[in-house]
């Protein structure tokens, strides 16, 4: 929760993460500093969602690279055309988190994705997973599971601190 708060602090540019950070300075021995600048490292203003956030961190947290966020895909005329949640640029592979409010209320919402994911592998090359509510604040590692598959990651990942 810390770090998609901050994240959205930081996003509508009410905090900036490096003041934060001095701040932190200041208090250098009190409880949770060392978990707040831990937080501060994380954060990444161009998050758009809690979702977001917690996705990322559940990369991060497994020992995952941390991925790029707000990839945007443009066509040759440098048009926007899709800005995927998160990404690993060099795979051309992302992870979106797919909120119930926008992503899941209904059939419509939920083939809308499965036909923008479809052409975005067929324009650019990309492959885009999405995860829901449920996979993402669920207590099982299957996000980050199937992540390092599709990565082809060999090490083993780290347990969640959280």
């Amino acid at each position: 929760m810390g770090l998609a708060a901050l994240d959205a602090f930081a996003h509508a540019g009410l905090v900036d993460p490096r003041d934060v950070d001095r701040r932190l300075d200041s208090i250098v021995g009190q409880r949770y500093t060392a978990r707040a600048r831990g937080l501060v490292q994380l954060c990444e203003p161009a998050t758009e969602s809690a979702g977001e956030s917690w996705l990322r961190l559940r990369f991060v947290d497994s020992g995952l690279p941390a991925p790029t966020v707000q990839v945007s895909l443009r066509t040759p005329d440098g048009r926007e055309r899709f800005r995927l949640d998160t990404g690993f640029e060099a795979l051309r592979l992302a992870a979106e988190y797919d909120g119930d409010e926008f992503h899941r209320r209904n059939a419509a919402q939920v083939r809308a994705d499965e036909l923008r994911r479809q052409e975005i592998l067929d324009t650019f090359g990309w492959t885009s997973v999405g995860f829901t509510s449920a996979n993402v604040l669920g207590a099982r590692p299957a996000v980050e599971q199937v992540m390092a598959e599709m990565m082809g990651w060999t090490r083993p990942l780290r347990r969640r601190r959280w």
